[in-house]
């Protein structure tokens, strides 16, 4: 089988790695697109992957549209060049596949981006989403018992390079907490808002009572704020968050990430609340690995709570087991899912519970 793969984001391309690697290897022919973004093709070159390359998405929301439309169109032609059986990915590649008349499978799980669902829907042919996930695509729906982060940050695929902490000066239990702090950027970010400067600055003062503080950050740091900045090749992430002692966040992928991998993390945006993304209010609530505050002080008033709780990482290593003993292999899943495409689709919609399997 020949499949087009689009990526936009190094989230992004940490869900499809190893999908990837697993298709290639029962020997299917992969064409990954990534977009002209630093971040992702900085991230593709330290894990070794070839890539091609389409343009890059303006800033602002007219920029991001008329550019999208050029997008679509080099995306058609190098789906065409490359003669696909089935496209993957994101907006642009749903378009482009279907004006090529062929099947396009896209992962959705944010149930936020309503916007962007309302112009995709009537032209893409199969929607892979979480389990919980509110919204509903009808027979194009797929709902999986899974995050993307459990194709890439369960033991199966990750193991924690301790020779993070040396390279940070740090030693294996000294605590530290990490800051995230999101550009607030895309097209589906328009009217949302998270984090400030002041708030930072604030935030730091108060933390830096109790552990050491870094920040990661998708923007350039104020020059009084470079000290805390993360430096670090953007592969070697998930090891640093691995051995946090805490994550603070008003970003999305970052969160599930650190409770993905045990870390305990507090998230704060103005996208909490009772319409927030369904993963969220499961892993609040359900698993209690994650605490969502829609005002910044609630939330820092509970990190210093669990930065000063004994033993804090050890209770999360226990309510992690419980969330991996739910959830199933999304690599194994989706790689299963693509390679048997599309009797795959007809399996689960006749049998739901077929992914048991991939636990």
């Amino acid at each position: 089988m020949r499949i087009a793969i689009e990526v936009t984001t190094p989230a992004q391309l940490h869900f499809w790695k190893n999908i990837i690697r697993n298709l290639e290897k029962k020997g299917h022919d992969i064409l990954l697109i990534l977009h002209q973004q630093k971040s992702t093709l900085s991230l593709a070159e330290e894990l070794g992957m070839k890539y091609e390359i389409v343009g890059e998405h303006k800033k602002g929301l007219c920029g991001k549209i008329l550019t999208s439309i050029s997008i679509i169109f080099a995306l058609k032609k190098k789906i065409e060049n490359f003669k696909a059986d089935i496209c993957i990915g994101e907006i642009c590649t749903i378009f482009a596949a279907w004006l090529l008349r062929k099947p396009s499978i896209i992962f959705e799980d944010d149930e936020v981006t309503w916007m962007q669902r309302f112009f995709y829907r009537p032209f893409v042919t199969t929607v892979i989403t979480p389990h919980g996930f509110r919204a509903d695509f009808g027979k194009k729906h797929v709902r999986m018992k899974g995050y993307k982060e459990l194709a890439y940050l369960i033991p199966k695929y990750f193991s924690p390079d301790k020779s993070i902490l040396r390279s940070l000066g740090f030693n294996k239990n000294e605590k530290f907490i990490i800051l995230r702090w999101n550009t607030w950027d895309a097209i589906h970010d328009v009217g949302k808002t998270g984090f400030d400067k002041d708030f930072i600055v604030a935030a730091i003062e108060e933390l830096e009572h109790y552990a050491k503080v870094l920040i990661s950050s998708e923007r350039e740091l104020p020059q009084e704020l470079q000290k805390y900045a993360v430096n670090i090749p953007f592969s070697k992430v998930h090891s640093l968050l691995n051995y946090a002692s805490l994550l603070i966040s008003d970003t999305q992928t970052m969160t599930t990430e650190a409770v993905v991998l045990g870390t305990p993390a507090v998230r704060s945006n103005s996208f909490v609340g009772p319409d927030d993304m369904s993963n969220f209010i499961e892993l609040e609530k359900d698993y209690g690995l994650l605490f969502n505050f829609k005002q910044p002080k609630d939330a820092i008033r509970k990190a210093i709570e669990l930065i000063q709780i004994p033993n804090l990482k050890r209770t999360w290593a226990k309510k992690r087991e419980k969330l991996l003993s739910d959830k199933i292999d999304a690599a194994a899943f989706m790689t299963w899912f693509i390679e048997n495409y599309p009797e795959s689709s007809k399996i689960m919609k006749e049998n739901p519970n077929y992914q048991d399997r991939f636990s």
